[in-house]
């Protein structure tokens, strides 16, 4: 059983609740791995908790496992929940490289992945 299952079982008629899809894709449904991102300081959000469980470092965050192989940013490993840190921006409303175009599918929302050959003209020489 995928985690997000179990946490649909556990959690679906919690008034918090989300229904569990991948921050990092556009796809819907499959098999979904647990997954977070902290923000570097908590200074912006000490005095309104309220904003800082509308962020993505403040809810439960999922994520396929593909999805984070495709992405050099992502931490993690078969036991442990997926961090996301390094790929949401300071404000946790979005995600870093927001307004660049996805090598791999050509969207612009969500996370992007970029051509890692230096001499790439599509991705910017990144």
């Amino acid at each position: 059983v995928c985690q997000a299952c179990v946490y649909i079982n556990e959690k679906q008629d919690e008034d918090e609740y989300e229904n569990p899809q991948c921050h990092m894709c556009n796809l819907r449904g499959g098999v979904l791995r647990k997954a977070f991102a902290k923000p570097t300081s908590m200074k912006r959000f000490k005095a309104n908790m309220k904003k800082f469980k509308q962020t993505l470092f403040g809810k439960q965050i999922w994520c396929h496992t593909v999805c984070a192989m495709w992405h050099p940013k992502i931490v993690y490993d078969e036991y442990e929940d997926v961090d996301c840190s390094q790929l949401v921006m300071a404000n946790g409303l979005s995600h870093i490289d927001g307004k660049h175009r996805c090598d791999l599918c050509g969207r612009k929302d969500k996370v992007k992945l970029a051509c890692s050959m230096k001499e790439c003209h599509e991705s910017g020489g990144k």
